[in-house]
């Protein structure tokens, strides 16, 4: 439930996060190729995803009891290693870091830069990364115009597009000082200058765009959304656990580093939950490009398993090799393959390969059409921006309503006190935890980052997108 769209013109804004049910999906045909944004997933036969149905004035209600209770019942020893002050803020300076392509951007975002200078639109073409900005800034304004009050949003928008030296200097403007939170920015090369730099000045920098191990390390102040490669082999990892305890496990990669280490994690996971459990996974380990094996060794086929059920982990980026194994594979009627996260959104992997693979793949959207939300989302989207949400508008909606949630409920340390306890939007899932550094000899593990640890599970099946978990 929403309130309806209101004129705001000040960013000394509020949002609501609201709660409503959900039902299942109807399958529908040939989403492989369709943009993430535009695909509709089906649910397994008897699974339906719910969230409690509850008005505005209860919902802020039991918003408002729940955070007295939470900030009273804090014991002393997390209060001594938190952050912030303990309490709910009465406003929050945020700034979005956002690259944008020059006249069209600005003559878009001119309200909201502060510069004097009006550039006319001209029909270009926009790079990805400006695409991206302009989607995930028109979904944050959409929840700021939409949703009602729960904390007062002053935002800035601070362009970053010219250079990482230009970033720098808008980094001492009193605009990105005195901000509370930071989001983003969605360029690499100034991810991990600006978590840096929230790290020094005590400010908490939410980075929904980028998901390399890199970019920030002993940062108690990073927020990363995007979830690792890691969060993604964790989820097929467990996925594989639950639903396939039987099956011989077959982890495969080349000896690309882009390859091997979410090979060498999984299969480190494979590790430690043999060591542990009762029952064992079988599993096999295959690196291509050991030139010390001979090729039977390296050859998947060497390795299945005709008698039971084989689960194929593949760990390769490059499409030519991917569908060259896709259609190898194809042949078995008892192998299931397991994927990296681009390889549904690759134009190059051919749709066919993928369906006949019974591929599960992961991913950190979805948007789940019966929910009673989404129509007013994308209404009021294509009513304001003349086209329809993409997966990058869902994070900007989702991120505000995310953000106001977190900040009623928890105050500036709601990294911390809101471990585990999961935020649901409309495309995306926040379920904040904490990444520590690897165990050494004689060292003990520290804090690296909070990390948003949300992958859900899909899996193709008669040219259908099938939610798994």
């Amino acid at each position: 439930m929403f309130f309806s769209p209101k004129n705001i013109a000040s960013f000394s804004l509020t949002l609501l996060f609201t709660v409503t049910a959900l039902a299942q999906v109807a399958p529908q045909i040939n989403e492989i190729n369709k943009p993430s944004s535009e695909r509709v997933i089906s649910l397994p036969s008897g699974v339906t995803r719910k969230r409690a149905p509850l008005g505005i004035s209860e919902y802020v209600n039991n918003q408002q009891l729940k955070a007295s209770k939470l900030n009273e019942n804090i014991p002393d020893s997390v209060k001594a290693n938190l952050l912030f002050p303990v309490g709910t803020p009465k406003e929050a300076t945020i700034s979005l870091l956002l690259s944008f392509d020059e006249e069209y951007s600005y003559s878009k975002m001119n309200p909201f830069l502060n510069d004097p200078d009006q550039l006319s639109t001209k029909p270009i073409l926009l790079r990805e990364t400006s695409t991206q900005s302009l989607d995930f800034w028109e979904g944050f304004l959409a929840a700021l115009n939409i949703n009602a009050p729960l904390v007062k949003f002053n935002v800035n928008v601070i362009d970053i597009t010219s250079s990482d030296s230009v970033l720098r200097v808008r980094l001492t403007e009193p605009t990105a000082q005195k901000s509370n939170i930071i989001i983003g920015p969605n360029r690499l090369s100034a991810a991990k200058m600006v978590a840096d730099y929230c790290k020094k000045n005590k400010i908490i920098n939410v980075q929904p765009f980028i998901s390399s191990m890199n970019i920030g390390l002993d940062n108690p102040y990073l927020v990363r959304l995007s979830p690792t490669i890691e969060g993604h082999m964790y989820k097929m990892f467990t996925t594989i656990i639950d639903s396939f305890p039987q099956a011989k496990v077959i982890i495969n990669t080349s000896k690309r580093e882009r390859d091997i280490m979410p090979a060498l994690f999984i299969d480190s996971l494979f590790n430690d939950y043999n060591a542990k459990s009762k029952t064992k996974i079988s599993k096999v380990f295959i690196n291509t490009g050991d030139e010390s094996k001979p090729a039977y060794v390296k050859d998947i086929n060497t390795y299945i398993d005709s008698k039971k059920q084989n689960v194929i982990v593949y760990c390769s980026y490059e499409p030519s090799v991917i569908n060259q194994f896709l259609r190898g594979i194809n042949k078995y009627s008892n192998v299931n393959v397991f994927g990296m996260p681009t390889w549904k959104d690759d134009e190059i992997i051919r749709a066919d390969y993928l369906n006949d693979s019974h591929l599960y793949f992961t991913d950190v959207f979805y948007k789940d059409s019966t929910d009673a939300q989404l129509p007013v989302f994308i209404g009021y989207y294509k009513e304001q921006y003349a086209h329809a949400p993409s997966s990058s508008a869902y994070l900007g909606f989702d991120i505000a309503n995310y953000l106001s949630y977190s900040l009623k409920l928890y105050g500036f340390n709601f990294p911390e006190l809101s471990l585990n306890n999961g935020f649901e939007g409309l495309g995306y899932n926040f379920n904040i935890s904490k990444y520590f550094s690897k165990p050494k000899a004689g060292v003990e593990k520290s804090l690296q980052y909070y990390t948003n640890q949300s992958v859900r599970q899909f899996r193709i099946q008669d040219y259908q997108i099938q939610y798994v978990k």
